[in-house]
């Protein structure tokens, strides 16, 4: 791993450059590199900092190893970083050939209502054609000023970015129209995990995209304090009709040790309706605290693969499908009853 946190030292430079296998995984923390620089004497500063960037650029073109990057991309509001410096840096980064991963963390600095350049990542992003993994992190909250480009991120990201598997946005508050922006990512055709947070009334556009989504197989939303029944009743009626979602997380971010799953007992009896006689694909509800035991009950029951019992519309289960679901489920009692009970006739000789 290359990091910077300690400077831009030959050396790393070099290995860089020469494309050595052990390196796929870089770590550029532009805020240490503003704030090292920053420290040098003012008429030579951007001189030194424009050489700096120049180095990096030029080993980035010709890397062929690298395939994870990680960028801390939160800047001052006197910054030393030039629109041009940091997009040409952005861009070489979206261009490497091998890039598969690309994570920007971002942190307010003081500044909880500013944005890290949104263009710079878009200029990063329309290069990076063969990319599999998107991750957004961040504290700070949108704002209107930002809303349009980021907007524009997604239309890239649709038409660029086709082999997405992941995508993820972490740490913003994020209100009913900030979401809508992104859930037009879960339609591309590869993308099977998508994770947003933190929304406080954002989970209407997620339960309807997922109502027709056919590929999603893990979905992460957060909330703060406490997820409103509408919300959650909402993603319980895209459930009933998405039978390919395998893993749901549903997480309190409320910074309280005693807090808990922000899941109302209404909307936890409305799952356990759900699951008993809908959805037999989730198979991992995660939430802060315990799971419900009757919740816990059908994901089991799901991964015991209760679907491929009770959801054929060819033909009806042979009694050899039965007996093998039942021997697989034999270390869970609770299962095994289950299955038994609803059908007595596997125990026929």
């Amino acid at each position: 791993m290359i990091d910077t946190d300690y400077g831009f030292l030959d050396a790393q430079l070099r290995m860089l450059g020469e494309n050595d296998e052990q390196f796929r995984t870089l770590s550029l923390n532009l805020n240490r590199m503003e704030k090292d620089f920053s420290q040098q004497l003012a008429h030579w500063r951007e001189s030194l900092f424009s050489f700096s960037v120049a180095q990096w650029l030029e080993v980035l073109r010709f890397n062929t190893t690298v395939d994870t990057v990680t960028v801390d991309l939160s800047l001052s509001e006197t910054t030393i970083w030039k629109k041009d410096h940091l997009k040409c840096l952005m861009i070489a980064i979206g261009c490497l050939p091998k890039l598969k991963r690309l994570v920007i963390r971002q942190n307010n600095l003081g500044q909880p209502r500013r944005l890290a350049p949104v263009q710079a990542i878009v200029a990063a992003v329309r290069r990076a054609h063969q990319i599999e993994c998107l991750e957004l992190w961040g504290n700070e909250i949108i704002v209107p000023s930002v809303q349009k480009p980021l907007t524009e991120l997604t239309q890239v990201i649709l038409e660029e970015c086709t082999q997405l598997k992941s995508f993820k946005v972490a740490g913003f508050h994020l209100n009913h129209n900030h979401v809508a922006m992104f859930t037009p990512l879960m339609t591309l055709p590869h993308l099977t995990e998508f994770g947003l947070g933190n929304t406080s009334d954002g989970f209407e556009p997620v339960a309807k995209m997922l109502s027709s989504c056919p590929n999603i197989r893990t979905l992460t939303l957060s909330f703060v304090d406490q997820l409103e029944d509408a919300d959650c009743m909402a993603l319980v009626q895209a459930l009933k009709r998405n039978q390919q979602l395998q893993i749901l997380s549903l997480l309190n971010t409320e910074n309280n040790a005693n807090a808990s799953s922000g899941i109302s007992p209404r909307c936890q009896r409305a799952l356990i309706q759900m699951l008993e006689h809908g959805n037999m694909t989730l198979q991992e509800l995660k939430t802060r605290g315990d799971v419900n035991a009757e919740i816990q009950l059908y994901l089991k029951l799901n991964r015991a693969g209760r679907q491929d019992l009770f959801q054929q519309h060819d033909s009806l289960p042979s009694r050899e499908l039965w007996v093998d679901t039942l021997i697989a489920s034999r270390d869970d009692l609770d299962c095994s009853f289950y299955f038994l009970t609803m059908n007595p006739s596997i125990c026929a000789t």
